[in-house]
């Protein structure tokens, strides 16, 4: 196994081990990597395959999640890199309420937006870039080779509804052709049997020109600037990764996303803002960014479900290092009535989501269990702990735990 370093000097084991872990959960030829994008370190490990440059990886990271660390002078050359590596084909950003999927039809200059409401609503994963490919490949039969059979089967149910008019309208439709004009109603034709596609647009970039647009009855979406946006588009997959400058033109609010798809040329590569959860909102540490970076597979949740198991692993060592290393908290008075755990709820509530030395203060955090009344008390007796995840699931406190640890808002 290929391994770097971090910062010049041997990683903690701990990151390593997380690295180790999401490697062994995935295929041949992977990748992972942990990056902190303020000061450029990067821990890399590889499965069977040669590592990208770390200062690359850094350079990715940077214009992803924070491009005011980015270099200017640096970035023709990062262009430069991804042109070499076969050029942005596909991007997809989770989001808290709905995900953003972009990806250029094959051999054309045309592209295609989709804002799609989660389908899989757990707090881990949403199908995204599976069902915006197999949408790609419907109205696009070119795109059909970039979909594997696995794909199309996985996606089969989800679509049974409209498959049948999707068929016909591949038959009626040869827009993909070179010089082939668009009718106005295609993605409207092809979009509106899907109640989970929000919004949907056909650009060609080199035209300038919106080909054909999609907005469902239930959305709420504002109409962005739709000349800006295609602007945004070139620079996008011409590798320009600042996510930032592409969807401020497309009216989202660009400070909330921290889970990334970018396929560039023949590799995907998720990234995860530790830990980021769409239905969760949690930037307790939003200087480090984990990476996977490998072949495309035909279900990509299940390279989501290792990142996130890895990013709520390092969140977890950070917690028990704050605790270890004597941060005081609030562990009395203990809440005997309802009104006295409401009154703590209520301070949690008011918290910035980003407060987590905050939230385990007011919430009493200890790493080890506690004798109140007489009773020993540890997380994994409570009725918040979820033990498959060693997570709290009380919602005003939704961080990672280990079953021995204990907080004043314990109950059974």
């Amino acid at each position: 196994m290929n391994t770097s370093v971090l910062g010049g000097r041997q990683a903690s084991n701990d990151p390593i081990q997380e690295l180790q872990q999401i490697l062994s959960r995935g295929q041949s030829q992977s990748r992972a990597a942990l990056i902190d994008i303020t000061t450029s370190k990067v821990a890399a490990l590889g499965r069977g395959a040669a590592l990208l440059p770390a200062p690359l990886i850094a350079a990715f990271a940077r214009l992803i999640f924070a491009p005011q660390y980015s270099i200017p002078s640096a970035l023709g050359g990062v262009r430069e890199t991804i042109a070499q590596m076969g050029g942005v084909r596909m991007v997809a950003v989770l989001m808290r309420d709905q995900d953003l999927f972009l990806a250029l039809m094959p051999d054309s200059s045309r592209a295609i937006s989709l804002v799609i409401k989660h389908h899989n609503t757990s707090s881990t994963s949403s199908d995204v870039v599976l069902r915006g490919r197999a949408i790609r490949a419907k109205i696009d039969p070119s795109a059909k080779v970039h979909v594997t059979a696995e794909v199309e089967k996985q996606t089969e149910h989800s679509y049974s509804i409209w498959n049948s008019l999707i068929r016909g309208l591949i038959s009626r439709f040869s827009w993909s052709q070179p010089g082939a004009s668009v009718p106005t109603s295609l993605l409207p034709d092809v979009l509106s049997a899907d109640e989970y596609v929000l919004a949907g647009d056909l650009f060609e970039l080199k035209k300038g020109q919106c080909l054909s647009k999609y907005r469902a009855p239930h959305s709420s979406l504002l109409e962005g600037d739709e000349q800006a946006t295609i602007t945004a588009l070139r620079e996008l997959f011409a590798g320009n990764l600042d996510l930032r400058r592409a969807l401020a033109p497309m009216g989202f609010t660009v400070n909330e996303f921290g889970k990334v798809q970018v396929q560039i040329g023949g590799l995907d590569f998720y990234w995860l803002r530790t830990p980021y959860f769409p239905a969760l909102y949690l930037p307790f540490d939003p200087n480090q960014v984990l990476l996977l970076y490998k072949e495309p597979r035909p279900y990509p949740a299940l390279d989501w479900v290792a990142l996130d198991h890895a990013g709520l692993n390092l969140l977890r060592m950070r917690i028990g290092n704050l605790l270890a290393r004597g941060l005081r908290t609030t562990v009395e008075p203990f809440p005997e009535t309802q009104i006295e755990f409401q009154a703590i709820l209520d301070e949690l509530r008011a918290l910035d989501p980003s407060d987590l030395v905050g939230r385990l203060d007011i919430g009493g955090f200890v790493t080890r269990p506690m004798d109140i009344g007489g009773v020993r008390q540890r997380c994994q007796e409570c009725i918040y702990y979820l033990p498959n995840r060693q997570w709290c699931d009380l919602p005003e406190l939704p961080v990672p735990v280990k079953p021995e640890w204990w907080c004043r808002l314990w109950k059974v």
